[in-house]
């Protein structure tokens, strides 16, 4: 769910009309303010519409700026001084003491056309400087960024034309700013989500471009209809009922010209679909983009969901153990949603704020986009009061999901090792205790030793899934046919590792089990479960290589030799369980003389 870039403006469709009205409204009044729901698509229409429309026209200059940390007034005079040098050949202005207003004001000459300034995720800043909602206006210092933007807009000779871009959920924090530029504040677009004839663009067009980009490249196609499956598929699976049926509006203040814009598609499911969609087909060597694909997918809260697990995957174990602890309390079990910041946090989960912080601005990257920060509500004002929620309300379902399943396997994975304790122990027990009977001695072997291969079996599958999720670029495979081919492989050299280290638990006879060598068999155990853990550890270290170079996708060489290590696994698992291995020597049926031959070397008299 990453948003476009500048760069991206030849792929990108859907938002032509909207790009157009908000550069009409942008010239045509000093300030603009552009508000939506989170995930809407603003930062991917100012970036890859307006300003790659801005400077498509030699001589326009346009700056979509965000950097809300820090000195924001000197980070805004270095982006507007670096692009008016860029399109006007001027030498760059160092940002000095002076007013911004002052400042911006030296490039008029050199400016025939106002410079648009995009001022993007406008709420970030109330987040990272939460004094200024109540301090004054008139009280500020003249130096603070909302007093220096106040007397820019009032100076008509400074050649900046602003938009101010911000989540409709924040606009309240606007209203003293707004009393403030009353007087230039000539224009609002409420922008919502995308039509669908505009949904239908959004998935042709950047297909279109994208082989007009490769012509001696063979292109990649879409089924006839696949466009309209995927535009219906998501307004009738449309997770969040508030926003299914949508009522988007657009007004002139000054009399530029309104528009109504209707929204049937929310824009952040139709990129997860489409992305998911493309690295199914592309991953398995197809160009083309088909129908039955789509439907093999699941609905669209299994695709959020998966998007959730590979999003979480990229966690270490224990940043996702602190995960789950802060789910617990920002997401509700009846799907409510709240926004508490890192102290509250940490008071909940009794851990350190700082890892409590640590793992909050990983959820809230761009790559991930679980979570998402609000302005400050506490008293003192510092950044520990930010508070932060879960990013697009449609995650909850599976955030849900996720945390109950990474309970339930904790749980799970605390009474497997519980069990494989008390099995070493009644092991050690049995090996250890003169005149055990000798059925029974055997029975604790083998019921040991398969407790502790079933505990690393499983193991083996965890990790194969939990790799795989979390593999970057897509090359990925779905979430049914990752568990159908970890489970299989896993099973299979499970069992092998399970014949071959079973040769202790019935090499000899049960009469010389029973008899003086109960000690040595008792050692010799544990240099085997050694070579277990070191043939488990290779097997992890070997897949994680074949993976990254089959980039798990089923080409014909990886298919093959998929198959050549499951049918030898096989083959000599079926030979061990048929008594032809040394695990079973001491069945009477079926026991060549070669396997007595090796059992009286491994266990001398």
């Amino acid at each position: 769910m990453a948003a476009f870039e500048e760069r991206d403006g030849p792929l990108f469709f859907g938002r032509d009309r909207e790009a157009r009205v908000v550069l009409d409204h942008v010239y045509a009044s000093r300030l603009t303010v552009l508000s939506g729901p989170s995930g809407v698509g603003k930062t991917s229409l100012l970036e890859a519409g307006v300003a790659y429309r801005v400077h498509q026209t030699p001589g326009r200059t346009a700056v979509v700026f965000r950097d809300w940390q820090g000195d924001v007034v000197g980070n805004l005079k270095r982006a507007i001084g670096a692009e008016v040098a860029r399109v006007a050949g001027v030498p760059t202005a160092d940002p000095d003491d002076s007013a911004l207003a002052t400042y911006a004001s030296r490039f008029a000459p050199v400016l025939d056309v106002p410079l648009v300034l995009l001022l993007d995720q406008f709420e970030e800043y109330f987040v990272f400087h939460p004094a200024t909602q109540r301090v004054d206006l008139l009280t500020m210092d003249s130096r603070t960024f909302p007093v220096a933007l106040m007397h820019l807009l009032a100076q008509p000779e400074c050649p900046i034309h602003v938009l101010i871009a911000i989540r409709e959920d924040a606009l309240a924090m606007l209203q003293r700013l707004a009393g403030s530029m009353a007087a230039v504040l000539r224009s609002y677009i409420q922008l919502q989500h995308l039509k669908p004839a505009a949904a239908i663009d959004a998935v042709e067009g950047p297909l279109e471009a994208f082989n007009r980009s490769r012509p001696g490249d063979e292109p990649i196609r879409l089924e006839p209809g696949l466009a309209e499956d995927v535009v219906k598929r998501l307004q009738s699976e449309s997770i969040d009922a508030d926003l299914a049926v949508p009522e988007a509006t657009s007004q002139a203040v000054g009399g530029v010209d309104d528009i109504q814009v209707d929204v049937s598609v929310q824009a952040p499911y139709l990129q997860l679909v489409m992305q998911r969609l493309w690295a199914e087909e592309v991953g398995r060597g197809s160009n083309t983009l088909r129908r039955a694909s789509l439907r093999r997918m699941g609905s669209v809260p299994q695709i959020v969901g998966d998007h959730i697990d590979r999003s979480l995957a990229r966690l270490n174990r224990s940043d996702r153990e602190i995960a789950a602890r802060i789910f617990q309390y920002l997401v509700t079990p009846d799907g409510s949603m709240q926004a508490l910041g890192v102290g509250t946090l940490a008071f909940y989960t009794e851990l350190p704020d700082d890892r409590i912080a640590s793992v909050v601005e990983r959820l809230c990257r761009s790559d991930m986009r679980v979570l998402r920060p609000l302005a400050a509500s506490g008293i003192d004002g510092g950044e520990r009061d930010a508070r932060y929620e879960v990013f697009y309300r449609a995650l909850v379902p599976g955030i849900l999901d996720w945390r109950w399943r990474h309970v339930g396997e904790q749980q799970l994975t605390r009474g497997r090792w519980m069990v494989v304790g008390v099995a070493l122990l009644a092991m050690v027990a049995s090996e250890l205790t003169p005149g055990f009977p000798g059925a029974l001695l055997t029975l604790a072997r083998s019921t040991g030793l398969l407790l502790v291969h079933a505990v690393l079996l499983q193991q083996v599958y965890a990790w194969f899934y939990r790799f795989v999720v979390a593999l970057p670029g897509g090359h990925t495979l779905s979430a049914h046919r990752i568990s159908f081919v970890g489970g299989v492989l896993g099973a299979v050299l499970g069992l092998l590792w399970l014949s071959v280290t079973q040769w202790p638990a019935g090499c000899r006879s049960i009469g010389d089990l029973t008899s003086a060598g109960y000690a040595w068999n008792y050692l010799m155990l544990m240099p085997t479960m050694l070579v277990g853990s070191v043939a488990f550890l290779a097997m992890r270290a070997a897949g994680r290589f074949a993976l990254r170079v089959a980039h798990v996708r089923f080409s014909t060489g990886f298919l093959t030799a998929y198959i050549a290590i499951v049918g030898a696994s096989a083959a000599l698992t079926a030979y061990a369980l048929l008594g032809r291995w040394p695990a079973n020597a001491n069945i009477e049926i079926l026991q060549p003389s070669v396997i007595s031959d090796c059992a009286e070397l491994a266990v001398p008299e």
